[in-house]
């Protein structure tokens, strides 16, 4: 029996108790609005230019308690040229291209004193991460252990085949090793369909990053590491069919979670593909479909920045800093707050970041960019006012004609 029969095997037998257990922890489904739910909707994001969290249905309670994050920009070096990148010009002139041990170890150390009680989460982020060695990896997960409850290594995939056996990867996949005290996370990126995930990452990338995730699959037999996707969703692949093509890819490999995260623009940037982002309209469409979807898997990571945007982790329990030291209050935020440790300790950063994100003004992934779509919902609200007029009308007559 080949390796794809034994995943159907495995989905059919765990399908329902999957199923069961993710929705449970989903966001429910709201019905379809009635015209003043919608009338209240287009005003408050034509006032606001921001979404209020109905549209998001409740968020997962845990989501509300998210551990603090180090997002940790190991290295820029990678073996793929995603044209969404943000990191496709700094790579280029950012020197150290790879993050020294000893400003990892010092800012691991510090971010350990901010957030004494609780849990702590460390992004390996690159860049591509696996563009480092086995040792180097290791000597990260080492200092990591001694800080953090959870490593969350972002990667496209590619490498892991070849690396699988490893020191790095056979620690992750072994409990009880190094990086297994940490409870371990393998998050691949998958943008749609192969035709679509090749056009953004590159001919064949699709077929590379599947092989990464089938690698990962067959290593975690025993379920000791939680593997998940992520799908940045723009104009491109904002669409039924690429959205639930990963959803299935999540299903037939029993990810725990399927992230959806909006690209994002970065204002003054060199980044060409920021006319791909989705306007304020386009993007409640979207995700109204989102959810639908997800009543079928269950899957989605309900408190991802892409669908829990009112859990945001930017600029409050959430740091991002990049090899130079260069740190920002999130990836995806343009805003270099200084350079650690020449411009002050960690602390003195995250303070920096807070008061650089100011989310209703700032953060281009929480507020709407409406654009020309403005003057199609200012039209709306007034066909949704006209129509509660009419139905006021006709009732009130209705009234007088009875009496």
């Amino acid at each position: 029996m080949n390796q794809k029969q034994n995943r159907k095997q495995n989905q059919n037998k765990n399908k329902n108790k999957n199923r069961n257990q993710n929705q449970s922890a989903a966001c429910p489904l709201r019905p379809q609005p009635s015209r003043m739910e919608k009338l209240v909707l287009y005003e408050h994001v034509l006032k606001t230019r921001m979404l209020p969290p109905t549209i998001l249905r409740t968020p997962n309670p845990q989501a509300l308690l998210m551990a603090p994050i180090f997002h940790a920009v190991l290295t820029l070096a990678c073996n793929a040229n995603c044209k969404h990148c943000y990191d496709r010009q700094l790579n280029k002139v950012m020197k150290p291209n790879v993050m020294p041990l000893e400003v990892f170890q010092r800012a691991s150390h510090e971010f350990a004193l901010m957030f004494p009680f609780g849990f702590r989460k460390v992004y390996f982020a690159g860049g591509e991460p696996f563009m480092l060695s086995d040792e180097r990896l290791m000597e990260y997960a080492k200092v990591a252990s001694r800080y953090y409850t959870y490593l969350h290594i972002l990667t496209n995939g590619w490498l892991i085949p070849e690396r699988i056996d490893g020191i790095f990867l056979k620690d992750v996949f072994r409990f009880g090793g190094v990086t297994g005290a940490m409870k371990p996370t393998i998050q691949i990126s998958f943008e749609g369909t192969a035709s679509t995930h090749d056009s953004i990452r590159g001919r064949g990338a699709y077929k590379k990053a599947l092989r990464g995730l089938e690698a990962a699959y067959n290593a975690n037999a025993e379920n000791k590491v939680m593997l998940a996707i992520m799908m940045t969703v723009s104009t491109v692949n904002a669409n039924e069919r690429d959205v639930r093509h990963v959803l299935e890819l999540g299903r037939e490999f029993n990810v725990a979670r399927v992230g959806i995260t909006p690209y994002v623009p970065l204002k003054g940037g060199k980044v060409v593909w920021d006319a791909h982002y989705i306007e304020g309209v386009d993007w409640i469409e979207f995700m109204e479909m989102l959810y639908e979807l997800n009543r079928d898997y269950g899957l989605l990571a309900t408190g991802s920045c892409g669908t829990g945007t009112f859990n945001c982790s930017s600029g409050r329990n959430m740091i991002c800093m990049l090899p130079d030291g260069s740190t920002m209050a999130c990836r995806r935020h343009p805003t270099i707050v200084g350079k650690y440790p020449k411009d002050g300790n960690l602390r003195h950063l995250l303070g920096l970041c807070r008061a650089s994100t100011d989310r209703s003004q700032i953060l281009p992934c929480v507020r709407l960019n409406l654009g020309k779509r403005a003057k199609e919902l200012e039209r709306l609200v007034e066909e949704v006012r006209r129509e509660e007029r009419g139905d006021r009308k006709k009732k009130e007559g209705g009234q007088v004609n009875g009496g």
